[in-house]
Parts: C-alpha cells; structure tokens; sequence
C-alpha cells in the first residue's frame, strides 16, 4: 500500500446485458438462436411415447422380421428401437461433419437448411410407411438436428461475450425446459 490505491470497480465482474436488438430481424434471429435447440430434444424423446405402437405396426414386417430373426427378439421391437436410436447416430456422425461444412459456408446458411433437412426429414413419416425410408429419415433428422446443435451454439459464442453468452445459454434450456 505504498501510496497506492486499488480501483475496486476493476474487481467487480462484468454484468450480463441482453443483447441489443436493433429491429425485427434481430429480434427473429435471437428467437432462432434460442428456440431452435429444443429441437434437438424432441429428435431424440419424440418416439418414446409411441414406441410399442411402431412395434406392433411393423411387427410382420420383413425387414423387422429380418432384424429379429438375426437378433433372436421380436423383430417389431427391434425395429423400434433402432428407428428411435437412428436420430442420434446421425447426431454422432452429423457434427463433425456439418462444423467442418459450417465453418466454410457460413453459420446461418447452415442453421436453414439443417432446419429445412429436420423439418422434412421429421415429417417422412407422416408420408410414408417403408421401414429403411423410415431409417433413413431419422438418420437424415439426426444431421439436421447436429446442424442446429453446431450452429446454434457458434453463432452464440460469435455474437455474445462474457457474461451474456452465459445469459443466453440458459434462455436456451429455458426453451429446451
């Protein structure tokens, strides 16, 4: 203490703003940044409720019945529960893959069209009924959901610092929540 004064304002951590948001488009995108990682969620728990209906539905499948049969389970079962699992093989595989694409293309080029390729790739089953269709439209679903994963949470750390990207990180699993 040698004549020297400490600033205490200097020790005081940095507080949390809300990102400024200049206009409509500002607004839409922080929504996107914030809501569009729940989907991420809902890859992966959205079949569980219906899982023993799948099962009954493709129960005499042949490719179930050939999955049960290499697998000595019931083949409907198994079918189930490989449909449900394909979404996070994609996410497994998808994130490297789309990070290298994201980071030369552009994160908000890839944050639409994964959202379009989950978008589509969720509705298949709504249109059709053929089980490797099914199979790779979950896996395809799983892509998308690690290109929003990948994006959304680079273009956090792109447009927020310190403190707000903490904030905005949690907004986001208020969303997921």
């Amino acid at each position: 203490t040698h004549g020297m004064s400490i600033d205490t304002t200097e020790l005081e951590p940095p507080r949390a703003r809300p990102a400024p948001v200049a206009g409509l488009r500002d607004a839409a995108g922080l929504f996107v940044i914030l809501s569009s990682i729940s989907f991420n969620m809902l890859a992966v728990v959205a079949l569980l409720p219906v899982l023993s209906m799948i099962a009954t539905r493709f129960e005499g499948d042949p490719l179930a019945i050939f999955l049960g049969a290499r697998f000595h389970s019931n083949g409907g079962q198994l079918f189930a529960q490989t449909l449900e699992t394909m979404s996070s093989i994609g996410i497994l595989v998808g994130g490297p893959i789309i990070g290298w694409v994201a980071d030369r293309t552009g994160r908000a080029n890839v944050l639409f069209y994964s959202l379009a390729v989950y978008g589509l790739a969720g509705a298949a089953g709504l249109f059709l009924d053929y089980p490797p269709v099914l199979l790779a439209s979950r896996l395809l679903q799983g892509f998308g959901s690690a290109g929003i994963a990948v994006t959304t949470y680079s273009l956090v750390s792109e447009r927020f610092e310190g403190a707000a990207r903490s904030k905005v990180m949690g907004y986001q699993q208020v969303f997921v929540s």
